[in-house]
């Protein structure tokens, strides 16, 4: 089911000087708004393979956090997420792709492109947001206690081989102040359901999840139009069915803002129903003067 209303989540934006300033945008600070300043894009030229860079102020809602100490560079990668590998298109051989998501120790969110021209879009966490984000990923998900090896390790114990080729491979990076961490593992979203007895590997999706998310947030402008949005594609399907599930905000999956602006936004919702386990996808597309069509999938009932 689709359904085609204007959205006013993406700015209109002016060229001037060689900057594109945009029109006044929010603030979203513990989820909540405020007023701001301008919104500016600092338009690359043809040479940089990163495209347009976005740079927003809007931050994620407060929560409490640990006490962890970061590098003295403000510019150093605490955090880092990147896809590698697999079977590219005839774009993304042309160029390097930058990492999806970096976070830095001053707190800067920056996305990234796998496809050349794709706007670069920076978001700020505050020192308590950082903080949170690395208690959750590092307490809650233990993700430096993960070894290398050992979910290879752990795959070949189970007697059941990875039957996918050709996938990428997902890269995720912790820098601390007095210690890293680094794994890469091959096709880590597509074969958590085929090995739930690896704990480690669900740790490890859990917390890709969590950063692909994050992304996602800073493309879509901030948490309220997270909501926003959230609203639109909840009502759009209880129009198509009352018996659907409906979707919250960590159902977000994939966001892509391309080099003209238009925004791909991708929800899943896995759900049980009289002993079947299935899974409900929407669509959503923004463009840049306002239309916004929502696709509500037919449910997909998944494998054992």
């Amino acid at each position: 089911m689709a359904s085609k209303k204007q959205y006013s989540g993406l700015p209109r934006c002016r060229e001037r000087q060689g900057l594109i300033v945009g029109l006044p945008v929010l603030v979203f600070l513990g989820g909540y708004v405020m007023a701001s300043g301008f919104e500016s894009l600092r338009a690359s030229d043809n040479s940089s393979p990163e495209g347009a860079q976005v740079t927003r102020n809007i931050q994620e809602p407060d929560a409490a956090g640990g006490d962890y100490k970061l590098p003295a560079d403000p510019e150093a990668v605490v955090l880092s997420l990147q896809y590698g590998g697999g079977l590219p298109t005839p774009q993304q051989k042309a160029f390097t792709p930058t990492p999806l998501v970096r976070v830095t120790a001053a707190g800067k969110v920056i996305t990234g492109g796998s496809v050349p021209r794709a706007p670069i879009v920076e978001m700020q966490l505050s020192a308590a947001e950082l903080q949170a984000l690395l208690a959750e990923l590092l307490e809650g998900e233990r993700l430096m206690e993960i070894k290398p090896g050992e979910i290879d390790a752990a795959i070949k114990e189970s007697g059941q081989p990875i039957m996918i080729a050709d996938a990428p491979s997902t890269t995720l990076s912790v820098r601390l102040a007095d210690r890293e961490w680094q794994l890469k593992q091959y096709a880590s979203r597509m074969i958590k359901r085929q090995y739930p007895q690896v704990e480690a590997l669900q740790r490890f999706v859990r917390a890709e999840d969590r950063l692909r998310r994050l992304q996602g947030v800073a493309l879509l402008g901030g948490h309220d139009e997270l909501q926003t949005m959230l609203a639109a594609v909840n009502e759009a399907i209880g129009a198509k069915s009352a018996d659907l599930p409906t979707m919250g905000p960590e159902s977000l999956e994939f966001v892509n803002r391309d080099a003209q602006g238009k925004l791909a936004v991708t929800w899943v919702k896995e759900y049980s129903t009289a002993g079947k386990r299935s899974s409900l996808t929407v669509r959503v597309e923004l463009t840049p003067d306002g239309q916004r069509n929502i696709n509500v999938g037919d449910p997909r009932e998944l494998l054992p």
